[in-house]
């Protein structure tokens, strides 16, 4: 006898954490095969879709996909924002649109529903800027492009760093800075931050500056009196590597001389950018910070005068054994954040 497909309904798989059969669509196209985990993002679609199974007696059912399009869009939302996703992909393939979270940066495909949903989708999504779960708003930003529907879950509720660990800071200069903030009538000039973007420190007077580096703020430290601890905190910004699609790669024996200075026969890595959907085919991710500290011992103060060249604050900085930008850049491009000269 052949082979014919009956309806599945959506409550003999509650409860199932896998598949016992072949689940089709109303085309006759398996969506899901035998032993598939049953993750809850995976169930929810399928309450959206008319599913199947093989039996051996009775016909095919072809009832139309129920549209419940409102209910949907909703719950994907309520998933998302569970799973703490920062997007959330809905792309329409040959056979049907495939819902996909990014979650830590990485893409996690979650379940397909039926194609039909598609242009209802959408429509729906358009009319969305915000809407309210879990007692908050949550806002959102609406992207369509051909096939593809990229849904950002923006954080409206970012807030300012209470921490120096919240900062992003590499762990070798934080530990200068904590070192540092530790002296009495201390005073902490910063560069590349605004007032929102660095935490409030007590027993710390902060100066921001709208100098772009270290060296710069020298230069109009070198104009004033100071006598007081001084330390300086400067921050870039500079492209994220998409983590969903970086590639890993060896560097040459050059590199590593270039980079390192090193003789011995050692493995280095760095990370380089390949493109996908996540980023839009750029490699790239957003922004991450790099930083440079600085702090001004007695000697250097006393050193300093405002008719100092560029040139001699430049010697100053490089006999008292400071490491600028270009240090912190490459740790991070070592964990694969960033990449080499990227500024």
């Amino acid at each position: 006898m052949d082979h014919i497909l009956l309806e599945v309904a959506h409550n003999e798989l509650i409860g199932k954490e896998k598949l016992d059969f072949d689940l089709y669509n109303a085309h006759g196209e398996i969506i899901c095969k035998k032993g598939q985990k049953l993750d809850p993002g995976l169930v929810l679609m399928l309450k959206y879709t008319k599913t199947y199974k093989m039996d051996e007696a009775g016909k095919i059912e072809d009832d139309s996909v129920k549209h419940d399009v409102d209910e949907f869009v909703r719950e994907m939302l309520l998933l998302g924002v569970k799973k703490k996703a920062s997007k959330i992909f809905i792309e329409e393939s040959k056979n049907n649109v495939n819902l996909s979270f990014l979650i830590n940066e990485r893409l996690q495909d979650s379940a397909s529903l039926d194609l039909s949903y598609f242009p209802y989708i959408v429509n729906k999504l358009k009319e969305y800027t915000s809407i309210s779960l879990f007692n908050r708003q949550i806002d959102l930003k609406f992207t369509h492009k051909d096939n593809l529907i990229i849904l950002e879950i923006l954080d409206s509720n970012k807030k300012q760093p209470s921490s120096l660990e919240e900062m992003g800071i590499s762990e070798s200069i934080l530990k200068k800075v904590k070192k540092f903030l530790e002296k009495k009538e201390a005073v902490l000039y910063t560069a590349g931050f605004t007032s929102d973007t660095i935490p409030n420190l007590d027993n710390v007077e902060i100066k921001t500056t709208e100098a772009a580096d270290v060296f710069e703020v020298i230069k109009i430290i070198s104009k004033q009196k100071v006598d007081k601890p001084v330390g300086i905190l400067a921050q870039k910004l500079v492209k994220k590597l998409c983590n969903n699609c970086k590639e890993k790669y060896r560097l040459s024996r050059e590199q590593i001389n270039e980079f390192f200075m090193s003789d011995e026969e050692i493995e280095v890595y760095f990370f380089k950018p390949k493109g996908c959907i996540v980023c839009d085919n750029t490699g790239f991710s957003g922004e991450i910070q790099i930083h440079e500290f600085f702090e001004l011992d007695k000697s250097f103060l006393n050193s300093l005068n405002e008719d100092l060249s560029d040139r001699e604050i430049s010697k100053l900085l490089k006999s008292s054994g400071f490491q600028g930008f270009k240090y912190d850049e490459l740790k991070k491009s070592l964990l694969g954040l960033t990449v080499i000269n990227n500024y």
